[in-house]
């Protein structure tokens, strides 16, 4: 017998509860820990509510939790391996160890991976077809003072100022570092910053990896552009060569024939479409 499983519902109380508490994280160091642990226990106590429901009740709710499914996972796993926690007397110190445990950023710090490899800048070309679609480009989350000579973003982040610890308010143009255990973290921040609406619109640029999941989430969201040829990069350690694998360029926002204007001179734009809608084409 078909067994009817109801949706869940839209912003309920515990959502709005839950959400409240991950905006309030941005506090004191402990007290943000404090708050990110008792979502943690919130969100697992209602994935045991809503057996079957789960990630739907995620999705359906997104707007007011501020995060989605690869946050909360996180959460959760940090209240799961922190049943209880000593907050008062919580040294800064071991409160940034416990945040960077949280955050998976604690293997040998947020860019070890990524010496002599971040440091590829954008071409022009790609970054003036990203602000004509945008209208402007106000923050770059992970750049440097030579690299914005050319982007031009009113407000950008250095490796040291570490843009996934900052909001990413307007319009965002990204080309993260390229290391693999670096870039997943900044996809994610750039979902979280979407769907929460801080980010209004986004222009991200990195390899076509089509055999990665957080690059399926990004593409899930909006369009993506394929270039034919590999971008040159430039910088100290691209010296004016392209990567050895393909690039993609993602949108996120609203001005979706506006990207596909503008990036259908650099390359293939498509939009991924669920199989659900294919059928009804």
């Amino acid at each position: 017998m078909l067994q009817v499983v109801k949706a869940p519902i839209v912003d309920d109380v515990d959502a709005v509860e839950i959400g409240t508490l991950y905006a309030q994280a941005n506090r004191a160091r402990a007290e943000s820990l404090r708050s990110y642990w008792e979502c943690g226990h919130r969100l697992s106590a209602k994935k045991k509510a809503v057996p079957g429901n789960w990630m739907s009740w995620l999705e359906a709710n997104q707007t007011v939790l501020r995060f989605g499914h690869e946050t909360a996972r996180k959460l959760m796993k940090f209240a799961k391996d922190h049943p209880t926690l000593a907050w008062v007397g919580l040294s800064d110190a071991e409160a940034d160890q416990l945040n960077r445990k949280l955050w998976g950023h604690d293997k040998g710090g947020l860019y070890a991976n990524c010496t002599g490899n971040y440091e590829w800048y954008t071409p022009g070309y790609v970054v003036e077809a990203a602000r004509a679609v945008m209208g402007s480009i106000d923050i770059d989350p992970a750049s440097c003072a030579v690299a914005n000579k050319v982007v031009q973003a009113k407000r950008y982040f250095t490796p040291q100022e570490d843009g996934l610890k900052q909001d990413w308010p307007g319009n965002v143009f990204l080309n993260p570092p390229f290391a693999a255990q670096t870039v997943r973290h900044f996809a994610e921040k750039l979902i979280d910053q979407f769907l929460s609406g801080v980010t209004r619109q986004a222009v991200w640029l990195s390899n076509a990896s089509t055999d990665i999941r957080w690059w399926h989430d990004l593409v899930a969201r909006g369009l993506v552009c394929f270039p034919p040829k590999r971008i040159k990069f430039y910088g100290p350690e691209a010296e004016d060569h392209s990567l050895p694998v393909g690039q993609s360029i993602i949108y996120l926002g609203e001005r979706r024939d506006s990207f596909c204007e503008e990036f259908a001179e650099i390359g293939w734009v498509m939009e991924r479409v669920f199989y659900e809608d294919a059928r009804a084409l």
